[in-house]
């Protein structure tokens, strides 16, 4: 049982991969035609800071704004209107 547990586990969380990679390739197309950032409501925390790893290693330049991070908003929203920010992650809990 335990192992049917653990292959249903990774499953979801390979699933949940796939769908963030699908977000990635369609902002990379979107961005070399011309459009502006993404935005990805993610509601969990922990999820939000693997998908800002993954995107560093696509070369997806993704940046977040939360209620752990209130004192970077400035910064993410000016970067966000200079164009440098391919994804903007946005989650409700901190």
């Amino acid at each position: 049982m335990r192992s049917w547990w653990s292959a249903g586990g990774l499953g979801r969380a390979a699933h949940r991969v796939g769908q963030v990679a699908v977000y990635f390739v369609a902002t990379a197309l979107l961005r070399a035609a011309g459009s502006g950032p993404t935005v990805i409501v993610s509601p969990l925390l922990a999820l939000m800071r693997n998908q800002i790893d993954a995107a560093g290693r696509a070369g997806i330049r993704a940046r977040t704004i939360n209620s752990a991070n209130v004192e970077q908003w400035d910064e993410v929203h000016a970067e966000v209107e200079a164009g440098t920010v391919d994804v903007l992650l946005v989650s409700p809990s901190g």
